[in-house]
């Protein structure tokens, strides 16, 4: 009962975190896209090529092809983005998803704490907003890390309980429950 008890607490923990490294992430993005969004996307997007680069790395960072995609027809639609350049994008985007599959197959978690001290030190030392905003940034993709490692280190010791799986058997027989 202790092992559930502590891989609870690890877990919730590990999610705390993660969904405050996204809500950073947010934040430091609309901090630095805030200002000059059409200059931004229009430079970002102005060929196909780069379009198709900014689709991959907008997808990569807010985890979601179809996030990136509902927020393209939303700019297409107030002409802050053009059709031909969201074509780029889309395109980006699904590549992204692919590359975020990818990366999270490798064990990049015991890299959060170098992105984690990087942001800390653009945030405390550095007096340019630009680089204050790739801090937060850079914390919040720390955070999202150590979440992610913090959540399998700690559902990883469950995996050898027998008790364990017969529970999560048990509730995939009802999906509604699950």
């Amino acid at each position: 009962m202790e092992l559930f008890f502590q891989s609870f607490l690890g877990f919730i923990g590990g999610l705390g975190i993660f969904l405050y490294g996204t809500h950073l992430l947010s934040n430091g993005l609309q901090r630095v896209a805030a200002s000059k969004m059409r200059t931004y996307l229009t430079k970002l997007t102005d060929t196909r090529l780069k379009g198709l680069f900014s689709g991959i790395l907008t997808t990569f960072l807010l985890q979601s092809s179809t996030v990136t995609s509902i927020l393209l027809v939303g700019l297409v639609s107030s002409s802050a983005l053009t059709l031909s350049h969201a074509f780029g994008v889309v395109l980006g985007s699904a590549i992204g998803t692919t590359f975020t599959v990818q990366i999270l197959t490798f064990d990049i978690s015991m890299y959060s704490s170098i992105f984690i001290f990087l942001g800390v030190i653009f945030i405390i030392f550095v007096k340019h907003d630009k680089w204050k905003s790739a801090g937060f940034i850079l914390l919040s993709i720390g955070f999202i890390f150590f979440g992610i490692h913090l959540i399998s280190s700690a559902l990883e010791p469950l995996s050898e309980q027998a008790r364990f799986l017969e529970i999560l058997l048990s509730l995939s027989e009802n999906p509604f429950i699950f």
